[in-house]
């Protein structure tokens, strides 16, 4: 159970440290509102669809309300409502509640002002035009520069192995970066990739498994290629 303090007008002015006009407080430690650092953390999930990267964001998420009694937003693309508009939905159901966004407007201010200590970014690789007004990039350091951390999860590559910018950049930014992987449909092994049963199309389609699947990179490559003992020879 997280102990609060609470500071009547009985508490001398004397005993109170001076802080910069700029500086909130963030996580609960001992019964205490400790102060933020200047800058923030970066943690990005990433891997090939069916790895498990909403499950994690869903367990930080978790963690960092109940667990560490932080404030938080969690985001999501609009156009994304393969399972709900208002809620990030893994595969096996479960779901926290999401603000689906197209314009970001003064969003970063607003969360600055109200001294926000986390903010999720869920398939954040969608967050690009047409389908989102605003610049991810910029977003997320102006977060950071405000000692607000920001979770950031998504694929890493497309279905024909293509890296997503914005993840990649990311990714070489992060303080974090927690790469998962998915099971191969074909042979079991850990998988890469994420392979298109159709095998044609633009880069974006949403779908889910009756459109993707994950795989080892060898089926990704050659897709009814034949198990043989020597195939995975020193893999």
């Amino acid at each position: 159970m997280i102990e609060t303090m609470t500071v009547t007008k009985e508490t001398p002015v004397e005993s109170t440290p001076a802080t910069d006009p700029q500086q909130t407080v963030s996580l609960v430690e001992g019964g205490e509102r400790q102060p933020k650092p200047p800058y923030g953390h970066l943690s990005v999930v990433c891997g090939p669809m069916f790895a498990g990267k909403t499950t994690e964001t869903l367990k930080r998420i978790l963690w960092a309300k109940n667990g560490r009694g932080q404030s938080i937003r969690v985001y999501k693309p609009a156009f994304d409502q393969r399972y709900a508009r208002l809620q990030i939905v893994s595969h096996e159901g479960l779901a926290a509640d999401a603000e689906a966004v197209v314009d970001w407007d003064n969003r970063s201010a607003d969360m600055i002002e109200d001294s926000i200590d986390v903010v999720f970014f869920d398939e954040v690789q969608f967050f690009e035009s047409p389908n989102f007004r605003g610049d991810i990039l910029q977003i997320v350091e102006d977060l950071l520069g405000a000692g607000i951390d920001v979770v950031c999860s998504g694929l890493d590559m497309d279905w024909q192995g293509k890296p997503f910018p914005i993840i990649a950049h990311m990714a070489a930014k992060a303080d974090e970066v927690h790469k998962l992987r998915g099971v191969c449909t074909v042979c079991g092994r850990p998988s890469t990739k994420t392979y298109k049963k159709t095998g044609s199309g633009g880069q974006i389609e949403i779908g889910g498994a009756e459109l993707y699947e994950s795989r080892c990179t060898i089926h990704w490559a050659v897709p009814d290629l034949e198990l043989t003992p020597d195939l995975f020879y020193g893999r």
